[in-house]
């Protein structure tokens, strides 16, 4: 295993701006910290860099035949813990490279098939949008699409909120505004979930195919994204609370198009 000690060290330079937005961008490159989300990238074959353990620890039992073949660097525990996101680390990091995601086009390709497609516009809280993904993942969604505003995906708070549903289904950011057209012209119906609403969730005749809006925790969908809807939706209050969190109202959406669709 190779020593890091230094934070000189080129290779450490590179992991520490992999904690910034900008950094993860420069390098396509994020970190995963935990014994769980390590696990979960190695069984889901991303392309793992490098292995980083804090000294002192020993490898997990449950990574040890997955971490065969893998690079693994042992850091002195003061690099670690610069490098570590969570007040009580489990002691080890994985390095990723930046997945290569499919076109959007194959993956609206297929019309026979059930779709479902998240679209988030504006989410900038890490913990809704990772538990969104986490949901989605749940679910059975086709694919998470975030559009402007959002929150960067691989923010640690988003990795950890996921539960590692990060690496189960496609995640891309993209312009909504060119989006939703091309899923229209596919014959997938695009709702959204607003505040208001005339109908509600519970009453509408969802699609096999189909897209879900979900907007900003404040200010909702843009309104030059929710012209391009086919249909404003709202989920009925029942006590004295004025809307639900994001998370859980795209939750309460999404369940329900599984219920009419139970599409394996």
């Amino acid at each position: 295993m190779e020593q890091i000690t230094s934070t000189q060290n080129v290779k450490f330079k590179r992991w520490k701006k992999c904690l910034t937005t900008k950094g993860r961008k420069e390098h396509q490159s994020f970190l995963v910290e935990g014994i769980h989300m390590v696990q979960e990238a190695l069984l889901h074959q991303q392309q793992i860099e490098g292995i980083l353990l804090e000294e002192g620890r020993s490898l997990p039992q449950e990574l040890d035949l997955l971490l065969q073949g893998q690079e693994l660097m042992v850091l002195a525990s003061s690099l670690f813990q610069q490098l570590a996101q969570t007040v009580h680390s489990q002691g080890i990091i994985a390095v990723i490279k930046a997945p290569e995601l499919p076109r959007m086009e194959e993956l609206i390709s297929d019309a026979d098939q059930g779709q479902l497609h998240i679209l988030v516009d504006g989410v900038q809280d890490p913990g809704n949008l990772g538990t969104i993904i986490r949901t989605a993942d749940a679910v059975g969604a086709t694919s998470v699409l975030l559009g402007k505003g959002c929150v960067d995906p691989y923010n640690d708070k988003v990795l950890r909120a996921t539960m590692g549903s990060i690496f189960h289904l496609p995640i891309l950011q993209i312009d909504l505004l060119q989006m939703i057209p091309h899923l229209k012209q596919a014959e997938i119906q695009v709702i959204a979930a607003m505040l208001g609403a005339t109908e509600l969730h519970t009453n509408f005749g969802w699609k096999k195919q189909t897209a879900i809006v979900v907007g900003n925790e404040g200010n909702g969908v843009r309104p030059e994204v929710e012209a391009l809807v086919d249909k404003r939706l709202s989920i009925p209050m029942y006590g004295a609370a004025e809307s639900l969190n994001v998370a859980v109202a795209t939750a309460l959406l999404m369940y329900e198009w599984r219920r009419h669709y139970s599409i394996k």
